[in-house]
């Protein structure tokens, strides 16, 4: 199966002339809008990466959807639980957001977890779909065509046929897709709004683990 990267899609876009003061940042946050509304392929992964614990927490990937096991380096199995801290069944963990937290202090743990496809700088890949792109595109313009007909930079004429042929691309993208679940969309945007490292989270202890990120593009 082939796959693509969002971003590739969003940097075309944005090579258009008519799409020049449209930032990365706000067409990220129309895609995201466009797949809440019409869905995307599924795209997982299974992948293990070492996770760093300090004062019983650590920082997942922020492309984890759903972890599957964790393991200490020597294999000592970790077992999920809502209270981490009481250590009376063994090692254990919990996970909230994309925070672990662990029965143990200091450690470093194996986690296998289940993953959006990514690439190497972090950004989603989906099921290279010819009317998901097309359809995503076709959004994008039309939001951003909406703004610049209001401050009356663009006609009527160039909106509405827009308009029109997102309409007729939208409804074929539809059928063709396997829409996520809420919490896979949930997870998927938390992708999206964590791109930038988040290793300062662990300075702050985590302090501000919840709050929204300033994000630069």
């Amino acid at each position: 199966m082939n796959y693509i990267n969002i971003k590739q899609i969003l940097d075309d876009l944005l090579d258009d002339d008519m799409m020049k003061g449209l930032s990365l940042e706000r067409a990220v946050n129309y895609t995201v809008e466009f797949i809440k509304v019409v869905g995307m392929p599924r795209a997982f992964e299974e992948r293990v990466e070492e996770v760093e614990i300090k004062d019983h927490r650590g920082v997942l990937p922020c492309d984890c959807y759903e972890v599957i096991q964790v393991k200490d380096p020597k294999g000592f199995e970790y077992l999920s639980t809502e209270t981490p801290f009481k250590s009376e069944w063994g090692f254990t963990y919990k996970i909230q957001g994309n925070v672990i937290f662990t029965s143990v202090k200091d450690t470093k743990l194996c986690v296998a977890f289940r993953a959006f496809k990514t690439d190497d700088d972090g950004y989603p890949l989906v099921v290279d779909n010819g009317s998901f792109a097309r359809a995503l595109e076709l959004y994008i313009e039309k939001k951003w065509f909406t703004k610049l007909f209001r401050k009356g930079e663009v006609s009527r004429d160039v909106l509405q046929n827009v308009q029109q042929e997102y309409a007729f691309c939208v409804g074929q993208a539809s059928n063709d897709l396997v829409r996520l679940s809420i919490d896979e969309m949930q997870s998927f945007t938390n992708m999206w709004t964590s791109l930038l490292q988040r290793d300062h989270k662990h300075a702050d202890g985590f302090n501000t683990i919840n709050m929204p990120e300033l994000r630069k593009y």
